[in-house]
């Protein structure tokens, strides 16, 4: 009972921290030679049945009290789970999508985490057959939530936006829709918190446009894509720079059937620019662009010079329509992976999976943009069919990375530290595993002052997953921090508490 509630006290200052968290994928880490000393652990919030077997429920728990949590979540209805779970990014609250009050009927409830076990429903009444699906998300100041949910007519799903100060009181926020259309998975607000962009078929049903609404004025969208060519739509995964003033997305546009990168300018909807070079012919620009941290560059993955062989290019904001690759030319049948490439922290170089030496042999690359084409291979030698995942990230200072590989033992994957200035001397940060386990993908964060790593794995019994942290000083070492769980229980996922 004394560790719960040091636990408690805890979690009570926790209005300080920043950064919102996400469950999965790496980010942050320890940094090079000189790292900081590590700061208190931060909580981190998980998912498991943890109670009973096959009852989802939200725990909290922290390095300083391995094995005990708190139940965030309050009391479900018999048959019910917690599904999913965002926390704000002030650290302070997290969101969570259940069927808490009704078996099967899932809905949106609020915590704060100084308050476990008491919860709020944000959503509005649901009409019959109605949920909340898996999409929500925080304003930056905290302050409002926007969800996705077939609230008002069945099968009819659309976006919501709460003052969290008034609970259950939801606005419609997106606009009105062609008869069979609907708000898409997908959407987020703009940086500075004023307009939420969205991806429907708001204007005729089946063909998939961006829209813009701005908070203060909800149900009153803009269509923010260009027009589209016969057959074509913008497709998920758009993104807005830092300084919420352009908005980045992939679409048909030009061509049915041709997919391709475009800028458009918030202050200017409806008028984009071709951001991607020319594609031969056959070619698409794959899904997973990414925005460097400064703002200036994209980088994306595409067949932009050779059909059917995809590589990782990089266009600068400024410059539209204009782009250089970055890998160095494949071995026959290589390709850099499909959303396998991460940004530098000062945006300087990226970081790539690909079967650049050898086809089929995935491994771990970085160039410099300065020297564009000129990689270097970050992994230390792998086993016989051992590969490299798209799971890493780069340390906050940059100077190194964690990444998730089977590199000592084929099927056996575990995580890996590499210094940039070291490439190919590797240290293992995960513990020994039993026979049979593995660090899962995708699921590993590190701390922002570069000392904490989390992650979930079959660690100690084969098939039973549960949460670890390692201190980064200490590789190899690492504490269960979850609960001990029933026969049959597993953490699912979880976030660190920024």
């Amino acid at each position: 009972m004394l560790r719960i509630i040091t636990l408690l006290l805890l979690v009570t200052g926790l209005s300080g921290c920043g950064g919102n968290s996400s469950s999965g994928g790496g980010g942050g880490g320890a940094g090079g030679a000189g790292a900081p000393v590590a700061a208190s652990p931060r909580p981190v919030v998980y998912i498991a049945d943890a109670d009973t077997d096959g009852i989802n429920e939200l725990y909290l728990a922290d390095a300083n009290t391995p094995g005990v949590a708190v139940k965030l979540n309050a009391a479900l209805v018999a048959g019910g789970d917690v599904m999913d779970f965002l926390a704000s990014p002030d650290g302070t609250l997290v969101l969570y999508r259940a069927d808490q009050d009704t078996d099967d009927v899932f809905e949106l409830y609020l915590v704060k985490l100084a308050v476990p076990g008491v919860a709020t429903r944000i959503n509005g009444l649901l009409a019959g057959g109605g949920d909340v699906t898996g999409e929500f998300i925080f304003s930056p100041d905290n302050t409002q939530v926007v969800y996705r949910a077939d609230e008002d007519v069945n099968e009819v799903f659309e976006l919501f936006l709460v003052n969290l100060a008034a609970p259950g009181f939801a606005a419609n926020l997106s606009g009105p829709l062609a008869n069979g259309g609907d708000v898409l998975p997908g959407f987020l607000f703009t940086p500075d918190g004023t307009r939420v962009i969205y991806r429907a078929d708001e204007l005729t049903n089946g063909v998939d446009e961006l829209f813009m609404v701005d908070v203060t004025v909800p149900g009153v969208s803009t269509v923010l894509s260009a027009a589209l060519v016969g057959g074509g739509d913008v497709y998920n995964g758009f993104m807005v720079t830092p300084d919420s003033s352009q908005l980045v997305y992939r679409a048909d546009q030009t061509a049915n059937n041709l997919v391709e990168l475009f800028l458009v300018d918030l202050a200017m909807p409806g008028v984009s620019v071709t951001l991607s070079s020319p594609l031969v012919a056959g070619g698409d620009v794959s899904d997973g662009f990414i925005i460097s941290p400064d703002g200036s560059l994209v980088a994306y993955h595409a067949d932009q010079d050779i059909n059917g062989v995809s590589e990782l290019y990089v266009a600068a904001i400024a410059t539209p329509g204009v782009s250089t690759k970055i890998n160095r030319n494949p071995a026959s049948g290589g390709d850099v992976l499909q959303s396998g490439y991460r940004f530098s922290p000062d945006s300087s170089a990226v970081a790539y999976v690909a079967d650049e030496d050898t086809n089929n042999v995935v491994e771990f690359f970085l160039v410099e943009l300065a020297s564009p084409a000129v990689s270097i291979k970050l992994n230390g030698p792998l086993v016989v069919a051992g590969d490299i995942t798209t799971d890493f990230a780069f340390t906050p200072d940059g100077g190194a990375l964690v990444y998730l590989a089977d590199q000592d033992t084929d099927e056996v994957f575990e995580l890996y530290r590499v210094e940039r200035a070291m490439p190919g001397v590797t240290v293992k940060q995960s513990a020994p595993l039993v026979a049979g386990g593995s660090v899962q993908s995708p699921g590993f964060e590190l701390s922002d002052d570069g000392m904490e790593l989390l992650y979930i794995a079959d660690q100690d019994v084969d098939e039973d997953f549960e949460l670890y942290s390692v201190d980064m000083a200490v590789p190899g070492v690492a504490t269960e921090l979850s609960v001990p769980l029933p026969a049959g229980g597993d953490v699912l996922e979880f976030a660190l508490i920024r």
